[in-house]
């Protein structure tokens, strides 16, 4: 029993959450999830963690992180990580840098500490857009048409990175262009306008 200590799994799936503040002690497995720590007007830039460690978020690392699809809005602080499809708006610090691997993900490249990365895409050399970052309102953590084309079409699976990468959007725009081009009559172009 002495040598034997249980490491907790914390498992959030398809869900929206506020701020998580979780110590090293566990370790936080999210799938197709945002977790929103949108900051306050009276919030300094950089203090708001949307995953951090709970004894103290600005010097301690938070529990290791395994993801597929997520959207992150704010600064991550995390002991370890590996995972997909992920997209990160603010600066993501992992402590093991040398371990993990995380792939078809898109990051804020504001002093970003990561560990081996593949298929990943930084700003300003990636522009990261969203229908709306305001929680409840229509298109929330949705991907803009004016996002780059690599964020929206090239994580796993050959569609979109983020929470809703499970949807296949990217596949069924191209999908629906294909079947417009094949049936419309020769000289009509279709318009086609996506409602969120």
């Amino acid at each position: 029993e002495l040598a034997f200590l249980p490491t907790p799994d914390i498992i959030v799936q398809r869900s929206i959450t506020g701020s998580l503040a979780i110590d090293d002690r566990y370790r936080l497995d999210l799938s197709d999830s945002i977790i929103d720590a949108s900051p306050r007007a009276e919030d300094a830039p950089g203090t708001v963690f949307a995953i951090a460690a709970a004894t103290d978020p600005e010097t301690a690392w938070g529990a290791p992180l395994a993801f597929d699809g997520l959207t992150c809005f704010g600064a991550v602080r995390v002991a370890a990580v590996g995972g997909l499809g992920g997209v990160f708006n603010r600066r993501c610090e992992v402590l093991d840098n040398q371990h993990g691997c995380i792939k078809w993900s898109a990051f804020a490249g504001d002093g970003d500490r990561l560990p081996p990365n593949h298929f990943c895409v930084h700003a300003p050399d990636a522009r990261l857009a969203f229908t709306s970052e305001r929680f409840n309102a229509p298109g929330y953590a949705q991907l803009a048409r004016t996002a780059d084309r690599r964020i929206r079409r090239l994580g796993p699976d050959d569609d979109e990175m983020g929470a809703f990468g499970f949807q296949r959007e990217a596949h069924k725009w191209i999908n629906l262009q294909v079947r417009l081009r094949e049936f419309m009559p020769v000289g009509v172009r279709p318009l086609v306008l996506p409602i969120t």
